[in-house]
């Protein structure tokens, strides 16, 4: 496409004037340039369009000082134009020799992202590393079987309608991990959580409990609501996806659903339960007594399921703590730091000092170490 239609085109799609079909376009850039995938693309190409973008919307990202005088204050403009602008920044680092021939002056060491790590905890207490070469487990009445039908553990059934014993599969800083349930149901673990369930549910409920985050897809029974419990609180659902984001270190607990329908109940200081009711593409959030809820982009918030952190106005404190457990790295702050938000989307498969050289387009400096076992990421202007 020649430079001039670019321009024009970025120009429509900025001013909200574009045909569905010129949107199109555009947004397939994004995916594009977004990717991993290792065709071959023109650099020259790829950057004479950065040009053109970055001169469209360059001069609403410049760092900028406050009135106040805290400090650099850097945002992205909250356009699809600058998440395309990060996301071929994205794609040249990612995809390019830009990956072996660049490295932060500042960080003489490197962290490798997490993989599939996890812990299975069986009702007698005995516990078993999993295979990090597998992806999940499968729950049967009378075993727990990887997902290419290799044994893990046996067990013995016991009556129909019995109280079955809990298992708990647990996933470190650093961990993913996938689980089929008795009844079909699937469970994507992200890192550091913990999911307890039964061996098997009983005729009238199936109930889990979970620590963390994780993604559910439940298989619709009517005769027995799903039940997922956390922090006290209960999701009720019958068939649906969602997500759960429920981190100790967390200020809030995130409910966001992506198909069907779910029922949140809230206990509160009084012992009165409160409860909304979810449609897709809405978020509850309870932080306190609060419950909120609110539309969002589901995809901010499943985008680890697939592999990816996605950011839209995102604090750096936030995406930070994403980083944190997924490379299992200290995170540690110096100096007066910025209020800084970050958009685009990053593969979690990348080392951190691949994602690190993208954030350090807002500014900031950042420097790995590792003392002994210990990981550490330190911030500072």
């Amino acid at each position: 496409m020649h430079k001039t239609a670019i321009r024009q085109l970025l120009k429509k799609y900025q001013n909200g004037t574009c045909t569905p079909k010129e949107r199109a376009i555009v947004e397939s850039w994004y995916l594009k340039y977004n990717s991993d995938s290792t065709s071959e693309i023109d650099n020259d190409e790829l950057e004479g369009e950065l040009d053109l973008i970055w001169s469209h919307i360059g001069k609403h990202v410049r760092p900028k000082r406050s009135s106040s005088g805290v400090g650099v204050l850097y945002k992205w403009v909250a356009t699809t134009a600058a998440v395309l602008f990060i996301g071929i920044v994205l794609y040249l680092f990612f995809t390019s020799d830009h990956r072996q021939q660049h490295q932060l002056a500042d960080t003489p060491v490197d962290i490798l992202p997490g993989g599939n790590r996890a812990t299975l905890t069986l009702a007698d207490g005995k516990t078993l590393e999993l295979s990090d070469a597998q992806q999940g487990v499968v729950v049967a009445p009378d075993a727990i079987t990887y997902t290419d039908g290799s044994l893990i553990a046996g067990y013995e059934t016991t009556g129909q309608n019995a109280v079955f014993p809990s298992n708990t599969i647990s996933t470190p800083k650093g961990g993913q991990y996938q689980i089929t349930l008795t009844d079909g149901s699937k469970v994507w673990l992200n890192a550091s959580s913990v999911l307890r369930y039964p061996s098997r549910f009983t005729t009238d409920k199936r109930e889990v409990a979970i620590e963390g985050e994780a993604f559910f897809e439940i298989v619709r029974d009517a005769s027995r609501p799903f039940t997922v419990r956390v922090n006290g609180h209960t999701i009720q659902v019958l068939g649906t996806s969602f997500n759960v984001s429920s981190y100790a270190e967390e200020q809030d607990m995130r409910i966001t659903l992506v198909e069907g329908a779910v029922q949140v109940n809230k206990e509160d200081s009084r012992d009165r339960t409160s409860a909304v009711t979810l449609n897709p593409g809405e978020q509850a959030v309870i932080k306190g007594n609060r419950i909120d809820v609110k539309a969002v982009d589901v995809e901010l918030y499943t985008a680890w399921k697939n592999g990816l952190f996605k950011f839209r106005e995102t604090e750096l404190r936030s995406v930070m703590s994403q980083l944190s457990r997924w490379y299992d790295m200290d995170v540690e702050y110096i100096g007066d730091i910025p209020d800084t938000h970050y958009y685009g989307q990053i593969s979690r498969d990348n080392n951190l000092s691949a994602v690190l050289r993208i954030l350090k387009g807002s500014g900031l400096n950042f420097k790995i170490t590792k003392t002994g076992d210990t990981q550490k990421v330190t911030v500072y202007p």
